[in-house]
């Protein structure tokens, strides 16, 4: 029985190339099968069953969108897969060109969105040491005057700043951020404008 099994598949299956790799796309990320955990945007290759659903909440959101009310509810009773039709079914399918249109452009926008904040949030950083800087400079000159400097005397047990286990300067963290997280933005902006407007 198994041989003849086994001889029926393959004359049924296609041969694929040598080296060519699997034709489908395979989960090899644990077990398929999820219990009672929520499907995410990650499961979208093994989320499967809800296609009509999934079919009907982009034709909902389609309708809405060309009356210009681009937003869908999704009720049901509780432990039903609202979440992961939402995550796993329809935002894998939303993010692709042409499902929606005009979902290229929101993306491009909340790129922009993104690295306009980091912008903003960079200034204010900068601004901030700026202002520290010249607040400590007063200090310092009030401290001349008195009997005793006490931030002369700490800014010395720190080490003045060279070593960093005693003192480590926040300002250069902080304006790292903004810049680190414009990287993100930077690359969805490039992917939204390349593959979906």
């Amino acid at each position: 029985m198994e041989v003849h099994l086994r001889k029926l598949l393959e004359e049924r299956l296609p041969r694929s190339r040598p080296g060519a790799g699997p034709r489908f796309r395979v989960w090899t990320a644990g077990s398929p099968f999820r219990g009672l955990e929520t499907f995410d945007f990650d499961h979208s290759p093994i989320f499967f069953g809800r296609t009509k659903a999934t079919s009907e909440v982009l034709d909902a959101l389609r309708a809405q969108a060309s009356q210009g009310r681009p937003f869908v509810l999704v009720l049901g009773m509780s432990g039903c897969g609202k979440s992961s039709l939402v995550r796993a079914g329809v935002l894998p399918l939303l993010t692709q060109p042409g499902v929606i249109e005009g979902v290229g452009l929101w993306l491009v926008l909340i790129a922009i969105l993104g690295i306009l904040v980091c912008a903003v949030w960079w200034s204010n950083v900068s601004s901030f040491q700026q202002l520290n800087r010249a607040k400590f400079q007063v200090i310092h000159e009030l401290e001349q005057r008195l009997p005793f400097p006490c931030y002369d005397k700490e800014w010395e047990l720190l080490g003045q700043g060279a070593d960093r286990r005693k003192y480590l300067q926040l300002t250069r963290i902080e304006k790292a951020l903004p810049l680190v997280l414009t990287i993100p933005c930077l690359l969805l902006l490039l992917i939204a404008i390349v593959f979906l407007v």
